[in-house]
């Protein structure tokens, strides 16, 4: 009952350790997507991740202001940038613009061609079983119902959501512990 999925954290600051929690400023936290979360039909490799960047808010307006600048570089004006879009070297240069600001970058990552649509659907029923195991009549009435009716909505959640959701909750898990 596992989903197989890789997950790192790129302290991605200066020489000086990063201790984003003591400073003063407030935290703006920027979390995305990218992939189909989907059991490739062919068997082949299918990476798909979640990812969040954690930036302190008096370093938003000039690391955007940087971020414009590469775009610009690479010829994308008034437009979004697809990380599917980049290559090695533009990634790097994301990379190399971003280890001038102290910022925490978190993505877990799943290579859903090592997955089976058996697997997933075993993981969500085991979670979804999960979610009332230690949960007795002595709990409030309300918290119960609530508890059932988030089984429920698990329980039909498609698979390539659930995935998606699963790799979510990992990823702001780990927010948390590395903030």
């Amino acid at each position: 009952n596992m989903l197989f999925f890789w997950s790192n954290h790129v302290l991605v600051a200066q020489e000086r350790p990063l201790d984003l929690l003591n400073q003063n400023a407030a935290m703006l936290i920027f979390i995305d997507e990218s992939g189909w979360f989907v059991v490739p039909s062919n068997g082949g490799w299918s990476v798909c991740c979640v990812g969040a960047l954690v930036v302190p808010e008096d370093s938003y307006l000039e690391i955007v202001s940087e971020f414009e600048k590469l775009k610009t570089g690479w010829g994308v004006v008034g437009r979004e940038v697809k990380g599917r879009d980049l290559g090695e070297t533009e990634i790097a240069s994301v990379v190399a613009t971003l280890k001038r600001f102290d910022v925490l970058l978190e993505i877990v990552v799943i290579d859903m061609g090592l997955q089976t649509i058996a697997g997933i659907e075993a993981h969500k029923a085991w979670q979804v079983q999960r979610i009332m195991e230690n949960i007795t009549s002595a709990y409030k009435r309300e918290l119960i119902d609530s508890l059932k009716k988030l089984q429920s909505r698990i329980a039909a959640l498609p698979d390539q959501l659930y995935t998606q959701a699963t790799l979510m909750t990992v990823l702001v898990q780990k927010l948390l512990q590395n903030m």
